[in-house]
Order: C-alpha cells, then sequence, then structure tokens
C-alpha cells in the first residue's frame, strides 16, 4: 500500500494561505501513517487564466485583457493540468521508484521512530508572467491582448487588507509565488521534464486548448450581440 497525494508548499516558512497549510497537515498525516508516499507538488495551471479565477475580459479596441491583482512581470511556476497524469501515473506503476527514504522536509511533529518513506515530484512546466500570458496568447493567435492592471508592489503589499474575505489569503498565495521563482530552487523543471519530456509549454497549449477556443468566441459573441443590440 502507498500514497499519492497532489500538494503545496505550506509548511513554516512557506505560504501561510490556508489553503496551503492544510495541505501540509494532511501530508503531516501521511507520514506519521508510516505508508510510503509519493508527494505531487502542484504549480499555477495555465487553465486558470481562462477560467473564474482570472478570465480576460474583451472588447473590440482593446481585445482581450486580464485584470489581476498582482504584478504583472513576476514569474510565476505554470503548467497544464492536462498533463498531470503524465507525472501521477508513474508514481503508481512504479512504487518502488517513486517512494522510499529521500524526502527531505521540515516535520516539526514528527517522533524520532518515524523514517521519511517518500518522495516529492516538485512540478513546474514553465515559469510565466501574467504579462507572458497576455503576449504568447496575443502572438499564437493574432488577436489583441494585454494586461488592464499594472499593479506596483506597494500596491500588491495593500492589496493584503482589501475589503474581500479573500484577499488576505490571496495575498499570501501570491506573496509565495514571488519567492519561489526560477532561481530559488522551489519547483525543479528539470525533475519535471526528465519524466514527462512533453509536457506542453504555453504557446502550445494556447494553440492546441479548446478551453481558450471557447472562451474567445464566447466572449466576442458577447461583446459583437451587445454592439448590435
Amino acid at each position: 500500500m502507498y500514497i499519492v497525494f497532489s500538494t503545496v508548499e505550506g509548511r513554516e516558512g512557506e505560504c501561510k494561505a490556508i489553503s496551503w497549510t492544510s495541505k501540509a497537515e494532511i501530508e503531516d498525516r501521511v507520514i506519521e501513517s508510516g505508508i510510503p508516499y509519493t508527494f505531487v507538488y502542484i504549480p499555477m495551471y495555465y487553465e486558470n487564466f481562462w477560467t473564474s479565477f482570472f478570465a480576460p475580459s474583451y472588447d473590440e479596441e482593446k481585445g482581450f485583457t486580464w485584470t489581476i491583482a498582482f504584478m504583472p512581470d513576476i514569474p510565476i511556476f505554470a503548467f497544464s493540468v492536462s498533463d498531470l497524469g503524465a507525472w501521477v501515473v508513474p508514481a503508481f506503476r512504479e512504487p518502488k521508484e517513486w517512494t522510499g527514504e529521500s524526502h527531505c522536509l521540515l516535520y516539526s511533529a514528527r517522533p524520532s521512530s518515524i523514517i521519511l518513506q517518500g518522495k516529492a515530484i516538485k512540478l513546474v512546466t514553465e515559469f510565466l508572467s501574467i504579462r507572458d500570458i497576455a503576449t504568447q496568447f496575443s502572438e499564437v493567435t493574432g488577436e489583441k491582448a494585454g494586461i488592464a492592471l499594472e499593479m506596483a508592489y506597494e500596491q500588491f503589499e495593500a492589496s493584503r487588507y482589501a475589503n474581500h474575505p479573500a484577499a488576505e489569503s490571496m495575498y499570501f498565495s501570491w506573496e509565495y509565488v514571488i519567492r519561489a521563482g526560477p532561481n530559488s530552487g522551489v519547483r525543479s523543471q528539470e525533475q519535471t521534464l526528465s519524466i514527462y519530456r512533453d509536457a506542453k509549454k504555453y504557446r502550445e497549449w494556447v494553440k492546441d486548448s479548446p478551453l481558450v477556443k471557447n472562451v474567445v468566441a464566447k466572449l466576442k459573441g458577447e461583446a459583437a450581440a451587445k454592439k448590435s443590440a
């Protein structure tokens, strides 16, 4: 018996958002159980920028624009969630390779009798800024695209105290993204691509994604209908 668990960095010194720290609590339960495990650390989805999370708006003059309360040029660890199985399936097929005494983490609740019987897969296909999301979409499709909110660092810091129930949680999530950039060692492109070298980069995903095509058609259709009304 073994466990494959999708997670994110929510330990002390990492992300303070409850949606992240709750994952770390589950990790502790898995470790305490003594069952061999693989923790698969999930990055931001490309898909998030095309769904209700952070979807663009559209008008004929400006094209597609993103309004996201984050600095537009900060690299964000990312991948397509449609590729996730490429890293999860090997963990199930080859448990001896993907479990074992090699996962190092800070586990303050760990009794001395517990041996860490697991490994971590720290996923990132590429690092993309919000500006990259818009620019590469435009380059691939020929559509106008850009950033509607050019947020400065001071504005980002102030966003923690915005009058919204999720403001602080979102702030903590984005604050960790800043610290977990390409040179941080938090995520590993080398490990990610060594397991699945065909992982889709954002440009390729945009070109092939039915989600993108549907959102583009929907937003342009709504704009045309509004204009003719």
